[in-house]
C-alpha cells in the first residue's frame, strides 16, 4: 500500500499521514483520534514506509553498516548483536556484510553498502591501507575501525592490546614447559598479527629459547586454516604439539577439530593457549588458557564513537581494550 492510499482511507492528507507515521504528531498538534485512525489502518494493511524516499528528504538513512570477516566467529557475532541492540535504541538499523578476509570481497561489500546510503560504517578490515575507504566514501560519513587497526589511518579505532596479551599467554605456557610453543597465526601482514607474533617472540628471546621458525605458521583466521596448520605440523612430527599458542579462537577450533578426528580420546598432557575464549574450554580434559575480549564493551564504545561522528565530531580516537587472561 502507498502512503496516498492510506491517507485516503483515513480521510487525511498525505502530509498529515506522513507526520503521524514519523512520530511527529504531537509537534503538529494532531488529535489523538486522527493519530489512532491512521496508525490502525497502517497496522491493518501492513504499511511499510519508503525508507529510501524518506532518506532523500532528510539526508539520512538511519542505517549503519558493519563489515566483518565472518559471522561464525563467536566474538564478532556477539559484537554485532550488541551493536544492533544499542543502535536500535537510537533509531538506527544495522546492515551486516562479510568480507571473508578477502580485500576484493571487502571492497565489493563496501560499494554495495554505500549504495544503500548508509550513515556510518563499522569495519573489521583486512586492508593494509584506508585509501579504499577514503576514496569510496570521500570522507563524507563516519568510519570506525574495530579489532584491527589499519596502519597510519586517522579513523577512530577500538582494538585490544594484542602485544601485551601475547606476552602474557606465551609466559603462561612457559610456566608449565620450557619448550617453544608451536604458533598458529592469521594473515601475516596485518597489524594485529604482527603484534601477536612480536609478543610471542619477545618472551622466547627473554627466556633464552632458540626460536625454531618451523614451529611458526601463518594462514588466515578461519577454523579451516587452524585445521590445515595443525595438520601440517602433525604430518612432519607425527605427534600433537605439547605447547601451542593460537592467534585466535577460530584457529583453536580448527586445531581441536583435527584432534577430534584423529584421536579416540582427547590427550590430557597438552599445554595450549589461545586468543579469544569459549565456555567449551572449561569442559576439555587438558587446559587451554585463553584471553577473553569483552565484545559487549567494544560495542558500547563503538556506539559512542558513532553517535559522536554522526553529530559531526570526527576527532581521532584510539581506544585499546585489555583482555582477561583465563588460566586453566
Amino acid at each position: 500500500m502507498k502512503l496516498e492510499e492510506l491517507a485516503r482511507l483515513a480521510g487525511v492528507s498525505k502530509a498529515t499521514a506522513s507526520i503521524i507515521l514519523n512520530g511527529r504528531a504531537e509537534q503538529y498538534r494532531i488529535s489523538k483520534l486522527t493519530q489512532e485512525r491512521v496508525t490502525a489502518l497502517a497496522e491493518k494493511y501492513h504499511y511499510i514506509a519508503n525508507v529510501q524516499a524518506a532518506g532523500l528528504r532528510s539526508h539520512t538513512s538511519q542505517l549503519v553498516a558493519l563489515i566483518v570477516p565472518e559471522l561464525t566467529h563467536g566474538g564478532f557475532a556477539c559484537f554485532a548483536r550488541t551493536l544492533e541492540l544499542r543502535l536500535r535504541a537510537q533509531d538506527y538499523h544495522l546492515l551486516v556484510s562479510c568480507s571473508e578476509d578477502e580485500p576484493e570481497v571487502e571492497a565489493c561489500a563496501l560499494r554495495a553498502l554505500i549504495g544503500h546510503q548508509v550513515d556510518a560504517i563499522v569495519t573489521i578490515s583486512c586492508h593494509s591501507s584506508d585509501q579504499m575507504y577514503q576514496s569510496l566514501t570521500d570522507n563524507r560519513i563516519p568510519i570506525i575501525l574495530i579489532d584491527r587497526k589499519i596502519p597510519d589511518s586517522r579513523y577512530p579505532s577500538i582494538i585490544s592490546n594484542d602485544l601485551d596479551t601475547s606476552l602474557q599467554l606465551t609466559s603462561l605456557l612457559l610456566e608449565s614447559s620450557h619448550q617453544q610453543p608451536v604458533y598458529l597465526g592469521g594473515i601475516a601482514g596485518m597489524r594485529n598479527s604482527l603484534n601477536r607474533l612480536q609478543g610471542y617472540r619477545e618472551i622466547l628471546d627473554n627466556a633464552g629459547i632458540n626460536i625454531n621458525e618451523d614451529y611458526i605458521f601463518h594462514h588466515s583466521y578461519t577454523a579451516e586454516a587452524g585445521y590445515e596448520m595443525i595438520r601440517g605440523y602433525f604430518s612432519q612430527h607425527h605427534v600433537l604439539p605439547k605447547n601451542l599458542l593460537t592467534a585466535s579462537f577460530t584457529l583453536m577450533e580448527g586445531a581441536l577439530s583435527f584432534v577430534r578426528e584423529h584421536y579416540a580420546l582427547l590427550p590430557e598432557n597438552l599445554n595450549w593457549a589461545t586468543f579469544g575464549d569459549n565456555m567449551m574450554l572449561d569442559l576439555l580434559p587438558f587446559p587451554i588458557h585463553s584471553a577473553r575480549l569483552d565484545y559487549t564493551s567494544m560495542a558500547e564504545h563503538t556506539v559512542n564513537l558513532l553517535l559522536s561522528g554522526l553529530a559531526g565530531d570526527s576527532e581521532q580516537q584510539a581506544i585499546v581494550l585489555s583482555r582477561d587472561i583465563i588460566r586453566r
